[in-house]
């Protein structure tokens, strides 16, 4: 049991850090969508 959270812990803190680096890049190419963009992120993230 404390293997299997602990592989889900390190699967959601993966996944997190892949998607903010996603967010950066997108954050990066599309600067005119920064607010819609970052909109989304904050309803994603809550």
């Amino acid at each position: 049991m404390l293997k299997f959270l602990k592989a889900s812990v390190e699967i959601v803190i993966s996944v997190t850090s892949v998607t903010r680096n996603t967010l950066y890049i997108f954050i990066y190419l599309f600067p005119r969508r920064k607010k819609k963009i970052i909109w989304v992120a904050q309803c994603t993230l809550l």
